[in-house]
């Protein structure tokens, strides 16, 4: 029926905005960083023994295949810690990040449109101007329905 498909609309809704506002979590944060930089310190130790080897029996071609690899891959893991960065913290001043001024104008337009609908609510007639009042709602249905089951009778 079309209220089970609006309470799925509506629980899937707030799914998205609880992850949307959840932080990045600190500790995998530290994890992420912990392991790139790992890595960088195991790849110049690698790279350091294989060029002592390579140069000690004249393979060069090792010495050049390690080169590329110590020059692109402190680059590439760099560029992942950056975009971790990012993803913590949407709302700065830099080029990639989230516009306050546009979030605060979408936040008033919204709470205006809120305003003006209480203002004159649709059920209201001229010979009844006053709104019906509603019965007092459970906060916990409001935020998420899916843990009840209504069809148990």
């Amino acid at each position: 029926t079309m209220l089970e498909y609006s309470e799925q609309a509506r629980n899937a809704i707030s799914t998205i905005l609880a992850q949307l506002n959840m932080q990045f979590p600190l500790n995998y944060s530290h994890l992420i960083v912990f392991f790139c930089k790992m890595y960088m310190i195991i790849l110049a130790v690698e790279a350091g023994v294989t060029f002592g080897s390579s140069l000690h029996h004249a393979n060069y071609a090792d010495v050049i295949s390690k080169c590329f690899i110590l020059t692109i891959s402190p680059i590439l893991y760099q560029g992942v810690l950056e975009i971790k960065e990012h993803i913590s913290n949407p709302f700065r001043d830099d080029i990639t990040d989230y516009s306050f001024k546009m979030f605060h104008a979408r936040l008033r337009n919204e709470c205006m449109a809120f305003f003006k609908c209480a203002s004159d609510p649709p059920y209201t007639t001229q010979e009844d101007p006053e709104p019906a009042v509603l019965p007092p709602q459970f906060i916990e249905r409001q935020v998420n329905t899916a843990m009840y089951d209504f069809d148990v009778r």
